[in-house]
């Protein structure tokens, strides 16, 4: 492809994306870009957020950082791109030295009658470096786009310190580059936060659409046997479903509890091996599989517009995360589910997940010290270097109690210390490091290598000489008849002889240490910051609770409600709100010794909270405790709201 030229939105949208028209939203975020205004667009899941920096990126001369946390949405973004004819690179922690060189040379120097680079993805912890900040000045910017800007904020629900770096790579950049900041999920605070912490000029546009999903339904259901509940849901729910699960085994369980119930359902989650979650994730994809199981990081960076259901084994962690979830469903516009199944331990679980995520200071080091010792990271080392984690085997070696452990990684994620690449499918990757002439020479000074570098120029061509190409080992293998370890060992012989670069395929998350390591009693652990997140994450489980335990409101009026938005009438198609409907057409009557029971509790005080009201009266169904709260509220003898029930004055 030649240098892409200067078009107008609308033909860039059709001449490499091949759609038609913009979605709604999408055509004002990516004019007030090209008028070189900063901009914050808050668009829901599923509203085409990618595009509106794509778009601008090949309508100007120069290339467009884009800074992202997720790895694996990067990587399946940079193959997209390149799949349309789009010159797109990432760079990330667990990359080769030699192969971020090249990705650096290629964005600042392009080589004569090759491609231009436009697009550069970054992990924010790669703002780190004096060096690729350093790189960043020397390259033509069109544009820096924040992909899940909400990370950049002390009030987000996935605050990540690196990204506070942004203010400072924007001071890079030529004058007048302009900002874009995207997110899904932000409220007002959020909103604000991330205009100042980017810097916004003062002619910055914010654009908004509704949060409201019209073709939406949500649901509540509380069940002691929730996978009974979830088959008899997705009995009466037919089409393509996904199922969020909290942990892997549950994952597991489920799935196979769906299988002897007939339906037709797998499971995912990090702890499959590479090809496994591939040929999960592809089946699903295709609709060869109706249902997956997965833990909550399944669907990120998915595009799949026909997902009927989603329904959720247990509370999301906080309204932001629920809001991301269900709305993997229905994308395409038709009418949609999405189920959250409860039960009375699940409320309480809520709370008391957001205590374990928040150790002590001296459990937080002595887990930071054994981190750096099973890494084996001298004192003083360390800085930007990237390390395989088995999670798995390194609470097997240090006997950690889970939870504390899991709180005690985000809280050194928090605290800038490290930060984690979630496990993804990274194929192998391999690039010559001689000529074609010398490639030559060694087939003929070593012919049993022959067939393998034959093969491999065969199947990939001359990129192999200029990039760090992505390479299927099972298809290399297949076509020279050997099985994959073999070809490895073969592979990594001529690594060594510096024939080639070889990396194979990543399966384990990583760690990245973001400061030399610290001796333990150092570690800049400030308490304040620690109890001043802990009440943020505090309020989002409450705020959590309180929208799944509401009898009343409409669920969607409350969901968006949370974001600082307003409908002006309710969903019409929620729980809550067809329950309301089946009242008012006459609905069996409250059971009278629950009615008196939470007359009984809520006699003890002006205002209580919906949770604890139900976990006063353990005794009792929860269904029926929210009937009877329903009909106090229709009865005027109390009020309901904010997921909590106030008396009648």
């Amino acid at each position: 492809m030649s240098q892409v030229p200067v078009l107008n939105p609308l033909q860039v949208l059709q001449q490499y994306f091949r759609y038609p028209y913009f979605r709604p939203g999408q055509q004002e975020v990516v004019q007030a870009v090209l008028a070189g205004q900063d901009a914050l667009a808050l668009l829901p899941t599923g509203g085409g957020k990618s595009l509106c920096y794509q778009v601008p990126a090949l309508c100007k001369p120069g290339l467009c950082i884009v800074v992202s946390p997720l790895v694996a949405l990067m990587r399946d973004q940079v193959e997209r791109l390149r799949s349309l004819g789009i010159p797109a690179y990432a760079l990330h922690a667990g990359q080769q030295a030699y192969e971020q060189g090249q990705i650096f040379e290629r964005c600042i120097n392009p080589v004569e009658g090759q491609p231009k680079v436009k697009l550069l993805y970054l992990s924010p912890e790669r703002l780190e470096s004096d060096i690729v900040r350093e790189r960043i000045s020397q390259m033509h910017v069109n544009l820096l786009a924040v992909d899940e800007a909400h990370c950049i904020s002390q009030w987000g629900h996935e605050f990540r310190p690196s990204y506070r770096k942004l203010a400072e790579l924007r001071a890079l950049l030529r004058p007048g580059t302009p900002c874009l900041a995207l997110t899904a999920s932000a409220t007002p605070r959020v909103a604000a936060d991330i205009r100042a912490e980017l810097a916004f000029g003062p002619a910055a546009a914010t654009f908004e659409q509704s949060f409201h999903r019209p073709n939406l339904s949500l649901s509540a259901r509380y069940a002691e046997d929730k996978v009974a509940k979830l088959v008899e849901i997705l009995r009466a729910v037919p089409g393509t479903a996904l199922v969020y699960a909290r942990s892997r085994m549950l994952c597991q369980q489920t799935a196979e509890a769906l299988s002897k119930a007939g339906l037709q359902a797998e499971y995912f989650h990090a702890g499959l091996p590479l090809a496994r979650r591939g040929q999960v994730q592809d089946r699903w994809m295709a609709g060869r599989t109706r249902i997956v199981v997965a833990t909550t990081a399944f669907g990120m960076g998915i595009d799949k517009a026909d997902v009927r259901l989603v329904a959720h084994l247990g509370l999301p962690e906080s309204p932001e995360a629920y809001y991301q979830e269900a709305g993997r469903a229905g994308r395409d516009a038709q009418r949609s589910y999405a189920v959250l199944i409860y039960n009375r331990a699940d409320l309480a679980l809520a709370v008391r997940r957001v205590e374990d995520a928040y150790p002590e200071a001296d459990f937080i080091r002595r887990v930071y010290q054994a981190m750096a010792n099973f890494l084996q990271i001298p004192i003083g080392l360390g800085f930007m270097e990237s390390y395989p984690f088995d999670l798995d085997r390194f609470q097997g070696v240090y006997a950690f109690p889970g939870r504390a452990l899991a709180g005690a990684l985000d809280r050194l994620e928090g605290a800038g210390l490290i930060a984690r690449t979630e496990s993804y499918r990274a194929p192998a990757k391999l690039q010559f490091l001689v000529s074609f002439e010398q490639l030559y020479e060694h087939q003929m000074l070593h012919p049993a290598t022959e067939p393998l570098l034959k093969t491999l120029l065969r199947l990939y061509g001359g990129e192999l000489f200029s990039d760090a190409t992505s390479i299927s080992e099972q298809r290399l293998a297949l076509a020279l008849g050997l099985d994959v370890r073999t070809l490895a060992r073969m592979l990594q012989a001529l690594a060594k002889q510096n024939l080639l670069a070889y990396t194979p395929p990543a399966e384990q998350p990583q760690i990245t240490l973001l400061t030399p390591r610290y001796a333990p009693e150092e570690l800049p652990l400030r308490a304040q910051n620690l109890d001043q997140r802990r009440l943020q994450d505090l309020a989002r489980a409450e705020a959590m609770v309180s929208m799944v335990a509401e009898p009343e409101a409409c669920r969607m009026v409350r969901l968006v409600g949370y974001f600082g938005q307003t409908l002006p009438r309710l969903c019409g198609i929620c729980d809550n709100c067809l329950r309301r409907k089946k009242a008012e057409q006459g609905g069996a009557p409250t059971p009278a010794r629950t009615l008196a029971r939470v007359q009984e509790v809520l006699a003890a005080g002006e205002e209580l909270a919906i949770g604890a009201v139900i976990q006063a009266l353990p005794s009792c169904k929860v269904e029926e405790i929210l009937t009877a709260l329903r009909a106090l509220a229709q009865e005027g003898a109390v009020q309901i709201a904010d997921g909590k029930v106030r008396r009648s004055v």
